[in-house]
C-alpha cells in the first residue's frame, strides 16, 4: 500500500498541465501595470515634445510680428498654440508671455508651491514690440492614471505633473 501511495505522489508531482496558467496569473498584473506605465510615460513624453514644438511655433509668430501687441491670450491660444496640440487639451494650457528690457533682466513668475493649481492665479500676458526681449512659457497639468507611477513622478505624490515649455528671444525689428 505504501508503494501505491508513493507512486501516486510521484505521478502528481510530474503533472504540470496547469502550471503555466498559474505562473501567468502570478505575473499578469505586474506585467500589465509595467506595460501601462511605459505606455503612459511614452505618451507624456510625446505630449512634452508636442508642447515644445507648439511653443516654438507660437514664439516665432511673436518674434516675426505676426502676433502683435494687443492680441488677447484667448486669440493667441486659438490661432498659434492650439492648432499644434493633439495630446494636450488646449483649454487646460496656461501661457505666460512677458517683455523685458534686456536678456539679463529676464525673470519669470514663480510657479512653485501650487501656484498653477489655483485657476484664479493669473500669469502675465504681454507681447512686446519690435526688437524687445520676450519670454514665453507654457504649462500643462498631466494626470497619471497608472497606479503608483503618479506617486513617484507626480509633484508631491498627488498623481499629476506639470509639463512645461518655454523660450526667450528678441523680437525682430518688424514695422
Amino acid at each position: 500500500m505504501m508503494r501505491k501511495l508513493r507512486q501516486m505522489i510521484l505521478r502528481f508531482q510530474r503533472k504540470e498541465e496547469g502550471a503555466t496558467a498559474i505562473e501567468f496569473a502570478l505575473i499578469a498584473i505586474p506585467f500589465f501595470l509595467v506595460f501601462l506605465a511605459l505606455f503612459e510615460m511614452s505618451t507624456m513624453l510625446l505630449a512634452q515634445y508636442e508642447m515644445q514644438q507648439a511653443m516654438t511655433s507660437a514664439a516665432r509668430a511673436i518674434r516675426t510680428g505676426q502676433a502683435r501687441s494687443g492680441i488677447t491670450l484667448a486669440e493667441f491660444k486659438t490661432n498659434y498654440v492650439c492648432p499644434r496640440l493633439i495630446f494636450v487639451k488646449c483649454n487646460k494650457v496656461r501661457i505666460e508671455a512677458q517683455n523685458f528690457s534686456s536678456f539679463g533682466s529676464v525673470s519669470f513668475t514663480d510657479v512653485s508651491g501650487g501656484f498653477l493649481d489655483n485657476p484664479s492665479n493669473r500669469l502675465p500676458f504681454s507681447i512686446g514690440g519690435p526688437s524687445e526681449v520676450m519670454g514665453v512659457r507654457m504649462f500643462y497639468k498631466w494626470n497619471f492614471y497608472t497606479p503608483m507611477i503618479g506617486q513617484f513622478l507626480g509633484k508631491n505624490g498627488n498623481g499629476a505633473r506639470y509639463l512645461s515649455a518655454g523660450t526667450v528671444f528678441r523680437n525682430e525689428p518688424y514695422n
